[in-house]
Protein backbone atom coordinates (compact mmCIF):
# COMPACT_ATOMS: atom_id res chain seq x y z
CA UNK A 1 0.00 0.00 0.00
CA UNK A 2 1.35 3.41 -0.95
CA UNK A 3 0.28 6.05 1.58
CA UNK A 4 1.92 9.11 3.05
CA UNK A 5 0.38 11.36 5.73
CA UNK A 6 1.59 14.50 3.99
CA UNK A 7 0.30 13.89 0.48
CA UNK A 8 -2.19 16.46 -0.81
CA UNK A 9 -4.93 13.79 -0.70
CA UNK A 10 -4.19 12.90 2.92
CA UNK A 11 -4.04 16.55 3.95
CA UNK A 12 -7.41 17.26 2.29
CA UNK A 13 -9.17 14.26 3.82
CA UNK A 14 -7.19 12.61 6.64
CA UNK A 15 -10.20 10.59 7.85
CA UNK A 16 -10.49 8.60 4.62
CA UNK A 17 -6.75 7.89 4.68
CA UNK A 18 -7.06 6.63 8.23
CA UNK A 19 -10.01 4.45 7.23
CA UNK A 20 -7.98 3.02 4.35
CA UNK A 21 -5.14 2.19 6.74
CA UNK A 22 -7.52 0.51 9.20
CA UNK A 23 -9.02 -1.66 6.46
CA UNK A 24 -5.99 -2.63 4.42
CA UNK A 25 -2.79 -1.88 6.33
CA UNK A 26 -3.13 -1.29 10.09
CA UNK A 27 0.68 -1.20 10.51
CA UNK A 28 2.09 0.81 7.63
CA UNK A 29 5.75 1.36 6.77
CA UNK A 30 6.25 4.75 5.09
CA UNK A 31 9.48 4.70 3.07
CA UNK A 32 9.02 8.11 1.43
CA UNK A 33 10.74 9.87 4.35
CA UNK A 34 14.26 9.67 5.70
CA UNK A 35 14.25 8.03 8.12
CA UNK A 36 11.35 5.76 7.17
CA UNK A 37 8.68 5.32 9.85
CA UNK A 38 5.72 3.19 10.84
CA UNK A 39 2.11 4.33 11.27
CA UNK A 40 -0.13 2.42 13.66
CA UNK A 41 -3.82 2.95 12.95
CA UNK A 42 -5.61 0.55 15.34
CA UNK A 43 -6.33 1.76 18.86
CA UNK A 44 -5.13 -1.50 20.42
CA UNK A 45 -1.79 -1.28 18.56
CA UNK A 46 -1.26 2.33 19.62
CA UNK A 47 -2.17 1.51 23.22
CA UNK A 48 0.26 -1.41 23.23
CA UNK A 49 3.06 0.71 21.74
CA UNK A 50 2.54 3.46 24.32
CA UNK A 51 2.92 0.93 27.14
CA UNK A 52 5.87 -1.03 25.67
CA UNK A 53 8.67 1.52 25.93
CA UNK A 54 11.36 -1.12 25.43
CA UNK A 55 10.19 -1.85 21.88
CA UNK A 56 8.53 1.44 20.90
CA UNK A 57 10.86 4.20 22.10
CA UNK A 58 10.51 7.95 21.73
CA UNK A 59 14.30 8.13 21.50
CA UNK A 60 14.15 9.25 17.87
CA UNK A 61 11.14 11.51 18.15
CA UNK A 62 7.49 10.91 17.37
CA UNK A 63 7.28 11.92 13.76
CA UNK A 64 8.76 11.24 10.37
CA UNK A 65 11.67 13.59 11.02
CA UNK A 66 14.21 13.08 13.79
CA UNK A 67 14.03 15.52 16.65
CA UNK A 68 15.33 15.30 20.18
CA UNK A 69 12.36 14.39 22.37
CA UNK A 70 11.57 16.81 25.15
CA UNK A 71 9.26 16.81 28.15
CA UNK A 72 6.23 14.56 27.79
CA UNK A 73 7.56 13.21 24.46
CA UNK A 74 10.50 11.47 26.18
CA UNK A 75 10.74 7.94 27.48
CA UNK A 76 10.74 7.34 31.25
CA UNK A 77 12.29 8.47 33.52
CA UNK A 78 12.33 11.93 31.87
CA UNK A 79 8.66 11.59 30.85
CA UNK A 80 7.66 10.62 34.40
CA UNK A 81 9.53 13.58 35.88
CA UNK A 82 7.81 16.02 33.50
CA UNK A 83 4.40 14.42 34.06
CA UNK A 84 4.81 14.61 37.85
CA UNK A 85 5.75 18.28 37.68
CA UNK A 86 2.90 19.04 35.29
CA UNK A 87 0.23 17.31 37.40
CA UNK A 88 1.42 19.07 40.55
CA UNK A 89 0.94 22.42 38.78
CA UNK A 90 -2.30 21.42 36.99
CA UNK A 91 -4.03 18.78 39.16
CA UNK A 92 -6.95 16.76 37.79
CA UNK A 93 -10.37 18.05 38.75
Amino acid sequence: MSWTPFSPESMRDPASGHQQLLQSCPVHHCKEFDPAFYTLSRYSDVEHALRDIETYSSQFGQGPRFSDPLGMLCDPPQHTHTQTRSTSIHPAR
